[in-house]
């Protein structure tokens, strides 16, 4: 059960939108949940297939609570507690170990963050002020800044 509010401890789950086996897609809407304040819709943020639903509809959880995994179709659900459960036909091949929880995001791949542009390659200037030196054919970094910090601002122009 993910907290869905900072007050939230625990949650109801009104209503299910999805059943076992069935494919699902960032963004789907899972579930229903009241929580203390309201009721929202649990969104997707594991693509896959539902492996397993834990809790039926009507169910009050605790946050933090398994509700759903999902992941690969054919892919044994973990047991809430742990312990993968047996798929309903047996795999050859050993079974990853999966969260499977939607509510757990993945952690994201790392990716290498774009190199900040250095500031002899970006003059500091007004969106306004870049506008109108493009409209005039002037290169802003052939200008002098007379603004804040010595950005080019419009009368610069």
């Amino acid at each position: 059960m993910p907290k869905l509010s900072d007050t939230m401890s625990v949650g109801t789950l009104v209503k299910w939108n999805i059943k076992e086996g069935q494919k699902v897609a960032f963004g789907d809407i899972l579930a229903e949940v009241e929580t203390d304040k309201a009721t929202m819709e649990l969104s997707c943020t594991v693509p896959g297939t539902v492996l397993k639903i834990y809790a039926p509809a009507g169910s009050q959880l605790p946050v933090g609570d398994p509700i759903c995994a999902i992941g690969k179709a054919g892919e044994a659900a973990p047991d809430p507690k742990g312990k993968p459960v047996a798929p309903k036909a047996a795999a050859a091949a050993p079974i990853p170990e999966t969260t499977g929880i939607p509510c757990i995001p993945a952690a994201p791949a790392a990716s290498a963050a774009p190199a900040p542009q250095s500031d002899a390659s970006r003059t500091s200037a007004s969106p306004y002020a870049r506008r109108m030196a493009e409209k005039a054919a002037l290169n802003v970094a052939a200008l002098a800044g007379t603004g804040p910090g010595g950005r080019v601002v419009a009368r610069d122009v």
